[in-house]
């Protein structure tokens, strides 16, 4: 829970999210009541808006660059090895809401915030989505030939879900801090005791956990036939259900 700093200077308004250099330098002269919270909340917009393209390509599951063309016990370790970089991945946007490094980010009540912390923590969100994205194009970018295709696109969609919740939690904390600057600036002085909650959980879903879990697991046992980069024969890999 981040109490909204107080400032006596001009009123914010919900325009005065910043989603330019010109109007970030403005709102760090004026400072009005909240701008810290405006200043996060421009650095999420701009962050996101930037990475359009890498959502769009998501959206229709492009694969990133090519990699290797393994066979099925090669392409299980590299799946395997991959669910661990996004075990890192999610483990490192969730150190990012340690509540003391957000009160020294947005400052304790009564105390201005640290432009440079606060801009740091919106930068750890956004690298964080950066990097989901990333790993999913990563995952879709290996070549397998198409009895191994259905493993790999399972496991890209693994990060479906929390894409999607980074994507939600962006929206509300924006929509949040909009309501909270206009009632500080309604409230004249910035003395009204408001509080955002900041905080982002990010999940799997499990039924596409359980599929990519089952479907390694028959790759790995799978007797090897075929060369390395796919062609020939290949243990067969069972698509996804529809529950999945």
């Amino acid at each position: 829970m981040t109490e909204s700093p107080h400032s006596p200077e001009s009123a914010g308004r919900p325009s005065d999210i910043p989603l330019t250099t010109e109007q970030r330098s403005q709102l760090l002269v004026k400072r009005p009541p909240g701008w810290e919270l405006l200043l996060f909340a421009g650095a999420l917009v701009q962050g996101s808006e930037r990475l359009g393209p890498r959502w769009y390509d998501h959206e229709v599951a492009m694969p990133g660059d090519p990699s290797s063309c393994p066979d099925a016990t090669i392409t299980a370790a590299r799946l395997r090895s991959a669910l661990s970089d996004l075990s890192r991945i999610v483990d490192r946007m969730v150190r990012a809401f340690d509540r003391s490094a957000q009160e020294r980010g947005f400052g304790p009540p009564g105390v201005a915030g640290e432009v440079p912390r606060i801009e740091h923590f919106a930068g750890h969100i956004i690298g964080g989505y950066e990097s989901l994205l990333a790993w999913a194009a990563d995952i879709r970018g290996i070549r397998v030939n198409d009895d191994l295709a259905p493993a790999v696109e399972l496991t890209a969609r693994l990060v479906d879900q929390p894409i999607n919740q980074v994507r939600v939690f962006i929206d509300d904390v924006v929509r949040e801090i909009e309501h909270v600057t206009v009632r500080l600036a309604d409230d004249g002085r910035g003395e009204v005791p408001l509080t955002i909650e900041i905080s982002l959980v990010l999940s799997l879903d499990p039924a596409v956990l359980d599929g990519v879990t089952r479907t390694l697991v028959a790759l790995e046992e799978a007797p090897e036939s075929g060369d390395r980069c796919g062609h020939g024969a290949q243990p067969a890999v069972e698509p996804p259900s529809e529950d999945t």
